[in-house]
């Protein structure tokens, strides 16, 4: 999947924004909007987590997935040589850190 980039799921970056939160991939949900963490994982860490941490969506934060494609419509990760190469792809093809980023959890 993710060498056809059926799925993708960009990361909304926010300039100037010191976090960066890096989740696993994404989900159904993430796959169905286009948008990271909005399935239920996502969902705890936007409205449990992130205020905790003084984090606002779309404010000073940038969000996204190490893997941005979900893993064969499961989210089950391959392993071995299989998710070293999505994850080349991935970061080859789209990782970005916006400028100001002083912290990638």
């Amino acid at each position: 999947m993710y060498q056809t980039g059926e799925g993708f799921v960009p990361d909304e970056l926010v300039e100037g924004a010191p976090v960066f939160v890096v989740g696993q991939n994404p989900g159904e949900d993430e796959e169905e909007q286009g948008r990271p963490f909005v399935g239920k994982t996502g969902q705890v860490m936007i409205n449990k987590y992130f205020p905790i941490a003084g984090l606002i969506r779309g404010e000073n934060v940038s969000i996204g997935n190490a893997i941005r494609c979900r893993w064969q419509k499961s989210n089950v990760l391959p392993s071995g040589k299989t998710l070293q190469r999505a994850m080349d792809h991935c970061y080859n093809a789209y990782y970005q850190v916006p400028v100001g980023t002083e912290l990638i959890v």
